[in-house]
């Protein structure tokens, strides 16, 4: 299934949904950046964690790309990517959207890497969701 695009500079761009798990219900949709360099889940500013009032259930440290070390709130909400809606404990604050392996785990990704290329994803063997 598409589930993204590549720009013109070669940033792989990927929508999805992030639900606040609050009575309140909020939710937000969010283009971000699929970096395959990023460990995690997903990463979020911190404006927009706070816009969905997102609870911090842990601190977590971790190391850039550059080699410094950074520390920063874990959060939960429950996040809707290509057909999945699913809770998210790992969301970690960041400048921009990304989207990281966590994410993909048990994905195929195909990309068609040039300007206006798909995104497409297939699910490797899932079974269940939300």
């Amino acid at each position: 299934m598409k589930i993204g695009t590549v720009d013109s500079s070669g940033d792989v761009l990927v929508p999805l949904t992030v639900e606040g798990l609050g009575a309140e219900g909020q939710h937000r949709d969010v283009t971000a950046l699929l970096d395959t360099g990023f460990n995690g889940f997903l990463a979020l500013p911190p404006a927009l964690i706070s816009e969905l009032d997102l609870e911090q259930i842990s601190r977590e440290q971790y190391m850039t790309a550059g080699g410094a070390m950074h520390f920063t709130g874990v959060y939960e909400a429950v996040v809707v990517f290509g057909e999945e809606r699913r809770v998210v404990d790992e969301i970690v604050e960041a400048a921009e959207p990304l989207v990281g392996v966590g994410l993909l785990w048990k994905f195929k990704v195909c990309l068609e890497y040039r300007g206006g290329g798909e995104v497409t994803i297939e699910a490797l063997g899932r079974t269940s969701t939300l």
